[in-house]
Parts: C-alpha cells; structure tokens; sequence
C-alpha cells in the first residue's frame, strides 16, 4: 500500500486559494519582504541519486500485534516516536527507537463530556518546548495534551473546526480550518490564543462559490522553524510564511508551472463530485495538488501532481530540479524509499531527521527485483508477509 497524501470528502466545504482580504477585525498580509519566485519546467525532469540527500540510520518493524492500517502522521523526539494511523479507529502509538510499545491512544469508553475523553484523532503535534504531546480531537473540538509517556495531563475546548495545527508559542496556536466557515470566521488560517480562548487573527479568506464540492485534508501543510512556521496550500502556487514574532503572515514562496498551470478559472466551474473535479487536471498536463514543504538547510522539497503521478521538486537559491525517480533504491548502507511517490511523512527539523514509511508490498517487489535487502547485516525482510504493518525507515537529512 503506498502512502497518501491527501484524503478527499465529498462534502459542502470550502476552499480556500491564495490571497487574503479584510474580514471585520481581522489583519491583512504584511509584505515584509518580496517573495521568491522559481519558475520550474516539469518536462525537464532528472533521476535523483537519494543517498544525495539521505543517509539511513536505522529501521523499525512495527508489531504484528498492533492494528495498524495507514500511518498518517510522525512526530518524534530523541528517545520517542509517536505514530497517528488509520484504521478502523485511528489511535496515535507511542513507541521507543527500537520499536517497543510504550503506550496507545485511542478512542475512550464512556462519558464524552469527560475532559480526558478522546473522541476521533484527527492531528498530532509534540510541543518540543513543553516536552507535550498534543492531541486534536476533531469529533468533540478539543485538543488533549498527554507527557511523553502518554499519560492525561489536561484538554481545552476549541470554538472551530480544525483540520491541523503549528504553534507560535506556548498558549498561541495556528489553526488550519481546512476550508471550513466558523461563524465569523471566514478564513482558512486562525492564530488562536488558549489563555482567552479565543482567536486573535485569521487570514486566507474562503471564497465561497469554490467551496460546494471539496475538502482537503491535509496533515504535511506546517513547516516549523525557530524564527516562524511556513504553510503549503494545495491549491495554489504560493507558499506562506507566519513570523513567530510580529504574528503576521506573507507570501515567502511563488512556484510557476508556466504551461502546466491549473486555470484560476477552473476552481469557479460547477462540479457534481470530487471524481469531477479531478478528472480534467489528471488527464491533462495540469500540476496541482501541491503537497510537503521542508525548508532544509541546503534546499528545500516539495511535490506536486501532475498526470496522477507525484513528483518532488527540489529547490535550491538559485534553481530548481523536478525528480520522476530515485536511482539507487538499494545502498549499502541499507533501503530506501520503495515508492517514488512518497516524501518523507515528516523532517524533525532540531535532529535533522526523516521518516518514511515503506510499506510490505513495496519491499517484497524489490527483493524479488534486486534481492535481499539488508541494514548491518540484519534483514529487512526476515519474515516479511504483504500482510504486515509499515515499517518506519528513520534517515539523516545531509
């Protein structure tokens, strides 16, 4: 099973493209600084050698015992790594670096109203300041925050539906409402402030006339930095930047795709489902659905679809390379992403640590291609059913 980007509803919900207008209170872009732009040309695509820019360090088998359908989201820190998945009810797994089971979390028996009650696990964030692991329960508009070990510490009400979550400081959160109307609140982004309980800020207005067919959740949008936190819309070209500091938002990013640009005029048409909506972008040479953002160091990775294939796009100050494949899916050093269409679920950016999941089937196909697959001698593939859960690989970024 390959991972997935994105999971899409066909529900009466809102998108929301790039831009930003007044809304009552509610601020402005402030255009500190002019925004990047890279013009990148998707016929020009290069194979990647991945050892380039990765260098595994180790892998952990997950245990046959635990029901896992899908991992979602990774959050981790130096001794812990916790886990959303999807199956029939998510839970988050919280395990050691050798893959031991230190705790689960999923749905509670018994009283909703209860405040340590945990209703459908939408998001994971570890607050790596409070050494917290904070919760987002979507069913019943709260987060939970539990310690490292996942015991209950306390929960808060949240007036908004949320699809995701970064945090400016300690008590300051930045909602992503997905393309949810709440009340007042008419855009896609909240700075939520948790002492009053309300928010503060809001930006990226929803246009409504675009919103009656789709919604896009999407857990890779949050890029954490020291300084402010970068946010990825898929629909647009444009990737924003919220200053830790002034609390102000700015577009930092313009990507364009010349020719392979999806029509604004597109969005405004009318759409039946979400099979519609996509059908024209993914049987022509449209690119979007613009997914991951790590600014790195030396460069920064992203990925966009085009023709129902992902590909990564890496971009440097000065260029930008559009990959269709990795060489080298096997080095001595060990493996390697199985499936080109996989970036890494998330970057840790404080241990300059990346983490794929590579799925059973995806493996199975390379030892029968190319043989075993070995890490210090060890197999990876000792035992291996298609049946079995994701195995998590863990790489340092260079």
């Amino acid at each position: 099973m390959k991972a997935k980007y994105f999971s899409l509803y066909i529900l009466f919900i809102h998108i929301c493209i790039a831009g930003c207008q007044k809304s009552g209170t509610y601020r402005e872009f402030v255009h500190e600084s002019k925004p990047k732009s890279y013009s990148i040309d998707l016929g020009k695509c290069d194979t990647l050698d991945f050892s380039q820019y990765y260098q595994l360090k180790s892998f952990i088998r997950l245990s046959d015992s635990l029901s896992i359908g899908e991992v979602t989201s990774i959050r981790s820190t130096l001794d812990r790594i916790f886990i959303l998945t999807d199956s029939k009810r998510s839970s988050v797994l919280i395990i050691d670096r050798k893959g031991a089971l230190i705790n689960k979390l999923e749905q509670s028996e018994g009283n909703p109203n209860s405040v340590s009650y945990l209703g459908s696990v939408q998001f994971i964030y570890f607050d790596e300041n409070l050494h917290q692991l904070e919760v987002l329960d979507r069913s019943n508009k709260k987060i939970l925050i539990f310690d490292q070990n996942g015991e209950f510490l306390s929960s808060f009400q949240i007036p908004l539906q949320v699809i995701s979550f970064d945090k400016i400081s300690d008590d300051v959160y930045l909602f992503n409402c997905g393309n949810e109307l709440n009340g007042a609140i008419k855009e896609k982004l909240v700075i939520f402030d948790k002492k009053s309980g309300k928010p503060t800020d809001s930006f990226l207005k929803i246009e409504y006339n675009r919103s009656k067919y789709l919604l896009l959740v999407d857990l890779m949008n949050f890029d954490h930095h020291a300084d402010g936190i970068y946010y990825t819309e898929a629909f647009t070209d444009t990737i924003f930047f919220v200053n830790k500091t002034s609390r102000a938002i700015e577009p930092a990013y313009i990507l364009d795709f010349g020719p392979n640009k999806l029509p604004i005029s597109y969005y405004s048409q009318g759409f039946s489902n979400i099979a519609d909506f996509l059908s024209k972008p993914r049987n022509s040479n449209y690119a979007f659905l613009l997914s991951g953002w790590y600014n790195l160091e030396k460069q920064i990775l992203t990925s966009i679809e085009i023709k129902s294939k992902r590909m990564h796009i890496l971009l440097n100050e000065n260029s930008s390379r559009v990959g269709c494949y990795y060489k080298n899916y096997i080095l001595d050093s060990g493996i390697v992403p199985t499936s080109f269409e996989t970036l890494p679920i998330s970057i840790n950016n404080n241990s300059k640590e990346a983490f794929f999941v590579h799925y059973p089937g995806d493996l199975l196909n390379l030892q029968e291609k190319y043989g075993s697959l070995t890490l210090n001698n060890q197999s990876v593939m000792d035992g291996l059913k298609i049946t079995d859960n994701p195995i998590i690989g863990i790489y340092t970024v260079k």
